[in-house]
């Protein structure tokens, strides 16, 4: 009997976070590996700056950053608890030290000491949900990297379109002016 209650609540569980990720602000399409370099080096974190990435299912992009800039602190956002557990004890076990991993909404996010925000969410999410938060919070200077999808809404950014080496997609650096 305990057997059965426990694979019903697994299953729940299970089904309560697939309709969460359904119901989400991104898509579920990793930053291929052979991207992360090229992110890297749009970031192009002085000692000192912040990295952090929201959303992105993996914390793959922000550990491939911190480990290739350890002046600089990469932070990782996820909402997704089994996501985040998975992350937290990798981290444990040979994660960067220059590397935090938060479990939060990223609109209760503080972004005002933030220098670059990597992302991969779809297009209504940033020009229609995150917006308002960004042009608030974001301090001049401070750039907003969007893998593949293209930021509609261009008065409040200074934009740079750099081809992918590796797909046939697009890395979109917007600065805030």
């Amino acid at each position: 009997m305990d057997r059965i209650f426990f694979l019903q609540l697994w299953g729940f569980l299970v089904l309560a976070w697939i309709a969460r990720w359904a119901l989400s602000l991104a898509p579920r399409v990793p930053t291929r590996s052979k991207d992360l370099e090229q992110i890297s080096t749009l970031a192009d974190l002085k000692e000192g700056q912040t990295f952090v990435e929201f959303w992105s299912w993996t914390s793959r992009v922000s550990t491939y950053v911190a480990q290739q800039n350890p002046q600089a602190h990469a932070i990782w956002v996820e909402l997704a608890l089994p996501l985040f557990v998975i992350s937290r004890i990798w981290k444990k076990i040979s994660g960067p030290p220059n590397l935090s991993l938060i479990w939060k909404d990223g609109f209760k996010v503080d972004l005002s000491n933030t220098d670059v925000i990597y992302t991969f969410w779809l297009p209504d999410t940033v020009n229609v949900r995150m917006k308002e938060k960004l042009l608030s919070e974001m301090k001049p200077g401070a750039k907003f990297i969007s893998y593949v999808f293209k930021i509609q809404d261009r008065e409040w950014w200074t934009t740079e379109h750099v081809t992918s080496k590796h797909n046939e997609g697009q890395i979109h650096v917007f600065t805030k002016s």
